[in-house]
């Protein structure tokens, strides 16, 4: 399904660990590889420079949104609407959150933050899989778990 394969290509996964680790991948998890799920931190180069880096389109516009309501061009409930409406581009990314029982309410929160800061649109917090789980052990034990555990489907 073509449609299913675009949804898939706007995906972000956000998998929150322990000791504040954040970890993300795009698409569909490659199981096989450890390597397609990635680190990043809080900080400001990280997560949100990966979430901006996937809504380029989407930021630029709101920017420019927001100047027209400084200069005020537009009211504040013009802004609103126009600013609901660019979040609805069709290449704008769909996240998902996903947090692990070791994950703190913090770094949720920081999560939840970041979807306002990078103007996204679309996103949801989700529970983990066992694919999310051995994606995610997989990746701390450099591949290691790929040996000993099964591969999910």
């Amino acid at each position: 399904n073509e449609e299913t394969a675009v949804q898939q290509s706007r995906a972000i996964t956000l998998i929150l660990g322990k000791d504040n680790k954040v970890f993300y991948y795009f698409g569909q998890p490659d199981f096989k590889d450890y390597t397609s799920l990635k680190e990043t931190t809080y900080q400001v180069d990280g997560l949100r420079a990966v979430l901006l880096g996937r809504n380029q389109l989407v930021t630029q516009k709101i920017k420019e949104l927001k100047q027209k309501k400084q200069d005020l061009q537009i009211s504040e409930e013009e802004y609103k609407r126009q600013a609901a409406e660019i979040k609805k581009d069709k290449s704008s990314p769909i996240v998902m959150i996903k947090a692990t029982d070791d994950a703190n309410y913090k770094n949720l929160i920081d999560a939840l933050d970041e979807m306002q800061i990078c103007s996204i649109g679309k996103y949801a917090l989700v529970d983990m899989t066992d694919g999310d789980t051995f994606l995610l052990n997989n990746y701390l034990t450099q591949g290691g778990h790929a040996a000993t555990g099964e591969l999910p489907e």
